[in-house]
C-alpha cells in the first residue's frame, strides 16, 4: 500500500487572533471531509519558500497574506489558491507584482478570491480570478447545542475603540438591562495565543466556535 499524500494547508503559528486558527480549522475539517485519505500538514504561511514546502505533493493557500511578501511565492508545483485575501495593508504590490509571482498564478489559475477587492487585483494584472467567499464559510455546526441564553460582543468596535469602559458603555446602550446582565465581552486577540501549541489552539477554535453556535445572540464588528 502506497503512501498518503501529503497537502498542507496554511497556518500562522505567530497569530494572535483566534480568528487565523478559525480559518485554518475550517480547511482542515474540509480537507478531510472531501478526501479522507490525505495527511494534512499545517505548513506556516509566513515560510512557504522553504524547501519542506516543495517536499509536498500539494498545496492549499488560503486566508489573509502577508507579513513577508519576500517569502513569496509559495514553494510548490501544484497549488491550490482558495479563500485567497490580500490589501493594500500587506503587501499587496509584492505579493501580487513580483516578477515570479505571476507566472506563478498563471501556473495554477482560476485563483479562488475571499473577497471582491482581491478579486479586482487579480484582474487588473490580467489573471483569471473568481470569488470563492470565506473557508470559514464552509465550517459544519457542532451536533452539540447548549442552550446557555447567553449574549456575546466579540470585539464590538474592533479598530474603533478598544478601552473596555467604552465598550460597556456602548453596550448598555444597545442592550436592555437584563440582556446587558447576560452579556459577556470577549476578544479574538490574545498575547498568549502564539505561545500555545498547534493542536491546543485548534482546539480552543473548536471550543470558541461552539461557544459563538450556543449563544443567544452574537454582537461583533469582525469577519474572524
Amino acid at each position: 500500500m502506497g503512501r498518503k499524500k501529503r497537502v498542507g494547508i496554511i497556518f500562522y503559528h505567530k497569530s494572535i487572533n483566534i480568528g487565523d486558527d478559525v480559518q485554518s480549522l475550517a480547511m482542515l475539517e474540509l480537507v478531510h471531509r472531501i478526501k479522507s485519505d490525505i495527511e494534512v500538514v499545517l505548513v506556516d504561511r509566513e515560510h512557504l519558500t522553504d524547501e519542506s514546502i516543495r517536499e509536498l505533493d500539494g498545496l492549499i493557500v488560503s486566508g489573509w497574506f502577508m507579513d513577508h511578501p519576500s517569502n513569496w511565492p509559495p514553494n510548490n508545483e501544484n497549488i491550490l489558491y482558495i479563500s485567497f485575501h490580500v490589501n493594500s495593508q500587506n503587501g499587496t504590490s509584492e505579493i501580487l507584482q513580483t516578477k515570479e509571482a505571476k507566472p506563478n498564478y498563471l501556473n495554477f489559475t482560476p485563483i479562488g478570491c475571499r473577497d471582491i477587492g482581491t478579486l479586482r487585483r487579480f484582474e487588473a494584472i490580467g489573471i483569471d480570478a473568481y470569488f470563492s467567499g470565506c473557508a470559514t464559510l464552509t465550517i459544519h455546526p457542532s451536533d452539540k447545542k447548549l442552550e446557555t441564553g447567553r449574549i456575546l460582543a466579540i470585539d464590538p468596535f474592533y479598530k474603533v475603540e478598544s478601552d473596555l469602559h467604552y465598550q460597556n458603555w456602548q453596550l448598555k446602550n444597545l442592550l436592555s438591562p437584563e440582556d446587558f446582565s447576560r452579556c459577556t465581552l470577549l476578544s479574538n486577540d490574545s498575547e498568549q495565543l502564539s505561545t500555545l501549541s498547534t493542536d491546543v489552539r485548534l482546539k480552543n477554535a473548536k471550543a470558541y466556535l461552539q461557544r459563538i453556535q450556543d449563544s443567544e445572540l452574537l454582537i461583533t464588528s469582525r469577519i474572524h
